[in-house]
């Protein structure tokens, strides 16, 4: 198998970022990278990863992530390995995290389609505080 040097998306997102999210500028995502639409959609789909449906098209090389990046990619996909030594295998932290990211890209659309757009900030950091206080809840 050929050494993994990119994370993917569907076919089908692509439209998504180009036209909702840079063009329409969705919480001034306009001049956003590519690295960091990827990670805001993984933190989005953490909790419920979706298999890439079709066509894959690469996103985003590993080389562009800085060592932050890369302990936030890691980190996000520890919690949910069966096995602790799978850490070492790229394919398996990349393929969850691309699901995590996947599922989070039709957040991102379905929020778009379904808000009015000058509210949709102030709905996404109530939802954040949301989930904030159930994360403090379930740690006491």
């Amino acid at each position: 198998m050929a050494k993994r040097d990119r994370f993917y998306i569907e076919d089908k997102i692509r439209d998504l970022l180009n036209s909702k999210i840079k063009k329409e500028n969705y919480l001034n995502m306009a001049n956003a990278k590519n690295k960091e639409i990827f990670l805001y959609a993984l933190s989005l789909g953490i909790d419920t990863p979706n298999d890439l449906d079709g066509k894959k098209e690469g996103l985003l090389l590993d080389k562009d992530l800085d060592m932050f990046d890369e302990s936030l990619v890691y980190g996000a996909a520890i919690p949910f390995l069966h096995n602790i030594n799978d850490v070492s295998e790229k394919n398996i932290i990349y393929d969850f995290v691309e699901r995590c990211a996947n599922q989070g890209f039709k957040y991102i659309s379905d929020s778009i389609d379904n808000s009015n757009i000058e509210h949709l900030d102030k709905q996404l950091l109530l939802e954040l505080d949301e989930k904030y206080h159930e994360l403090v809840e379930k740690d006491n």
